[in-house]
C-alpha cells in the first residue's frame, strides 16, 4: 500500500511505503504519518463492506 504525502518538515512530496518510511530530502521518519493514514483507509474499507 502507498500513499503520496508532503513532508510537514521539508515540504518535499513523497510516495510512502511499507519498505520507504522516510522523506526523500530530508530524510525525516514518517512512519507514524503512515500507520495513521493506513489505519484511516482500512476502518473506511470495513465501513463500506459493513453497508454503515
Amino acid at each position: 500500500m502507498e500513499f503520496k504525502y508532503k513532508c510537514p518538515v521539508c515540504k518535499a512530496n513523497n510516495i510512502l511505503k511499507d519498505d520507504n518510511l522516510y522523506c526523500r530530502r530530508c530524510r525525516s521518519n514518517l512512519a507514524s504519518i503512515y500507520n495513521a493514514k493506513k489505519d484511516n483507509f482500512f476502518k473506511i474499507i470495513k465501513l463500506i463492506i459493513n453497508g454503515n
